[in-house]
């Protein structure tokens, strides 16, 4: 019960309305630009928007395993979402990723 109270306690973040118009224009105008989708699955996640979040974040893992820092953001998701073990699974994903580089 400490992590919901925690939760409610939290400030809701302030995402700026130009961070998201970019991030938006650079995915019409380029829908295969895996910068602009990690920027706008952080976003849905700064939104509390977490399954949309991890759709996203997962579109990112299929174009590009090694994406820095996809499986980290992927685990805290996930973590947000309650789904312990799937966080897990992400930051052993990422770790692999490290040790092999």
């Amino acid at each position: 019960m400490t992590g919901a109270l925690e939760a409610e306690a939290r400030p809701k973040p302030k995402v700026s309305k130009v961070y998201l118009k970019e991030t938006l224009t650079r995915l019409r105008s380029n829908p295969e630009d895996l910068d602009a989708l990690f920027a706008f699955g952080t976003w849905l996640a700064m939104t509390e928007r977490f399954d949309e979040s991890v759709e996203v974040l997962h579109e990112i893992t299929k174009r590009d395993p090694n994406y820095p820092g996809v499986w980290v953001l992927k685990s805290q998701v996930y973590r947000r979402m309650g789904k312990s073990r799937m966080a897990e699974l992400c930051m052993e994903r990422d770790l692999a990723l490290q040790a092999s580089s």
